[in-house]
């Protein structure tokens, strides 16, 4: 075993771990994710209003204490929505915010606890019943995520509280978002190749055999013999010693 090369390897496993932990320490997203909670009284809804720069996506994550529907409107969506529903408690909330497609509704969720934006269809159940477009990119402006609890609704009869977290516009505009994701992907393979050095390294030292012990053990009795071989001298210095015994 070659003692440092295994000791080189320990250092660089205890190395790939410490830099895992303190980037996972100082790649805080808590720092860029902005939180709010909604209380939905039975037969509402509640909202929370974000901005979006022009050419980025919805960052949002939701979480319903109660299945209810959920969308993402622009303000002109939200304006035509809000109003149609305030002052008829009759229409459908989830029927109506389908007749706003094309018209300012930007995703549609239909009894949901769990919403993920942009949208990842296999996880959490989260697929959108509508979205804007694939690739998550929305128009630039002030957009209003609401929790649907009025008529139509699975949980409509009971109030409801919601927890939802995004990221606003102000970090997608200054390139914070942009700089934490190269942050955390540099944090990833920097652990990755430290880890995979380290492991190799220690099985290297762990079969690889020490030149110093190589042949250790092997006795030879007499100059240029092998084994149990006697060489002339040996031979005769030997007779002589048995010779004298018996003359003794």
């Amino acid at each position: 075993m070659k003692k440092k090369f295994v000791y080189i390897g320990i250092v660089l496993l205890i190395a790939a771990f410490a830099s895992a932990i303190i980037g996972g320490s100082a790649l805080n997203p808590n720092k860029l994710i902005s939180e709010k909670n909604l209380s939905v009284s039975a037969m509402g809804f509640s909202f929370l209003s974000f901005s979006i720069p022009n050419g980025s996506a919805i960052f949002l994550i939701g979480n319903l204490t109660k299945p209810a529907d959920f969308y993402v409107f622009n303000s002109t969506g939200f304006t035509d929505w809000s109003h149609g529903v305030g002052i008829n408690s009759s229409i459908d909330g989830y029927n109506y915010a389908l007749s706003l497609k094309g018209l300012g509704v930007f995703y549609i969720f239909r009894n949901v606890t769990t919403i993920v934006l942009p949208s990842i269809t296999s996880l959490y159940n989260s697929t959108p019943a509508y979205s804007y477009n694939s690739l998550g990119y929305v128009p630039g402006g002030t957009y209003y995520a609401v929790v649907d609890n009025t008529n139509g609704s699975k949980s409509a009869g009971s109030a409801l509280g919601a927890k939802i977290g995004y990221i606003p516009g102000s970090a997608l505009a200054s390139g914070k978002f942009k700089n934490f994701v190269y942050e955390e992907a540099f944090v990833g393979v920097l652990f990755f190749v430290l880890l995979i050095s380290a492991i190799i390294i220690i099985v290297y030292g762990l079969l690889k055999s020490d030149a110093s012990v190589t042949g250790a053990g092997v006795i030879t009795k007499g100059k240029g013999k092998k084994g149990d071989e006697l060489s002339n001298e040996e031979i005769d210095a030997l007779y002589k010693n048995i010779k004298k015994k018996k003359n003794q």
